[in-house]
């Protein structure tokens, strides 16, 4: 069989198969990675200390995420940005075993400190890969080939998913740890590679002797280039009504399934089950629906979408909020925001100049997103000392309106 009709299937162009296949099995083995160690932290959270502390954490979330993308923001404005990207994916490495080892102590409040960890990595690992993508292609390339790689970016979330149940029953919830390392540096070896043969790496050697840059220059130039943007300056207000929504269901996602798992092996294959199946939806819809309706509508349209899914699943919950609905309305978020949002949000970046690109990238999610999940935890926050889960869902509805 030859491989022009998988060439063809997957959109990749003559020339592009040696970065193309090399970045879609980066986006494979990175999101397999942090699906079976994201169940396991989170597993290990709910059941050990308590969903309770999310609104807690998403506060400390929007804070540290936010100084660690200024410290990513101004490092990306220096020589060899790639190389620092690669770095990151390998300190993370690095991070996860350390926090396997203190694992070994079974201290309750390591686990708050592990979950917030990771989601900080998770935010950093996205802007890596995306940042490694978006160096070898230019706009048209983003456009056709970034579909290909949320597939597989789904793929990975699919295998990670439907693999934590058997791996947690056969090694346990915290050595799934030691497979999230694993992929983190398989990651870090095949982004080298795809820079090498997409000659990146060679063309940052000839930039040497710049000096250290100013953190306020480099956020004043991300503001900057924000604000002239009108596109840029609505992608910044949507993210953050959209992260505040996004954390808010999964808060409530989160405490639903605890009351329902109390066991930490039951509760982290629940979750695996859940990830596998809506991934497995999701990349269905990324591989035959997404770049049709991109054609179809544009690469906006769809980003509007998910808004108004919100509108649709609070909507929902306010007339009945029981598990059976909140599981569904989890289950569509995923499926859209995996399968169609994440590859034309991450498309609107390339509009940027490539050499903004990756600061730019970088102010959006350090500022707008973890001002949005800031915002979320103080919400629900309040919502558990003051509002009625109606009184909440109502407010979550009326913001869903907005983003739209």
């Amino acid at each position: 069989m030859t491989v022009e009709p998988i060439r063809r299937l997957l959109k990749i162009a003559p020339g592009e198969e040696p970065v193309a296949l090399r970045l879609l099995a980066m986006m494979i083995i990175v999101w397999t990675g942090f699906a079976l160690g994201g169940n396991a932290v989170e597993s290990l959270l709910f059941v050990r200390f308590g969903p309770e502390a999310l609104p807690y954490l998403f506060i400390a979330l929007g804070v540290v995420t936010f100084a660690l993308m200024v410290v990513l923001n101004a490092l990306l404005g220096r020589a060899r940005p790639r190389r620092i990207l690669l770095f990151t994916l390998l300190g993370m490495a690095g991070v996860v075993l350390g926090i396997r080892l203190l694992l070994l102590f079974d201290t309750r409040w390591l686990y708050p400190p592990m979950w917030l960890a990771m989601m900080v990595m998770w935010t950093v690992a996205s802007v890596a890969v995306w940042g490694i993508a978006s160096a070898v292609h230019d706009t048209r390339q983003a456009k056709r080939l970034f579909p290909l790689y949320v597939a597989g970016l789904i793929l990975g979330w699919v295998a990670g998913g439907f693999g934590t149940a058997p791996l947690a029953r056969w090694f346990g919830a915290e050595n799934l740890l030691l497979f999230w390392a694993a992929g983190l540096v398989g990651t870090v070896l095949l982004a080298r590679s795809a820079l090498r043969v997409g000659g990146v790496i060679a063309e940052r050697r000839r930039s040497r002797g710049r000096g250290a840059v100013d953190v306020r220059m480099q956020l004043s130039d991300g503001l900057r280039s924000v604000r002239e943007s009108p596109l840029l300056l609505w992608m910044a207000v949507t993210l953050a009504l959209l992260a505040l929504l996004y954390f808010s269901v999964a808060f409530l996602f989160a405490r639903a399934a605890t009351a329902r798992f109390p066991d930490a092996d039951r509760l982290a294959g629940f979750l695996g089950l859940f990830m596998g199946a809506s991934n497995g939806a999701a990349l269905l819809v990324s591989l035959l629906v997404a770049n049709r309706l991109f054609a179809r509508f544009g690469v906006a349209s769809m980003v509007v979408v998910l808004a108004a899914l919100y509108v649709a699943g609070f909507g929902v919950l306010a007339v009945s909020a029981t598990f059976a609905s909140l599981v569904a309305f989890r289950f569509v978020q995923m499926v859209w925001v995996n399968g169609v949002w994440t590859g034309g949000w991450q498309a609107l970046y390339n509009v940027v100049p490539s050499e903004r690109r990756d600061r730019t990238r970088a102010f959006i999610d350090g500022v707008a997103l973890q001002g949005g999940i800031i915002a979320a935890g103080i919400m629900l926050i309040l919502a558990e000392r003051v509002l009625t889960p109606r009184a909440f869902t109502l407010i979550a509805l009326v913001i869903a309106i907005l983003a739209t």
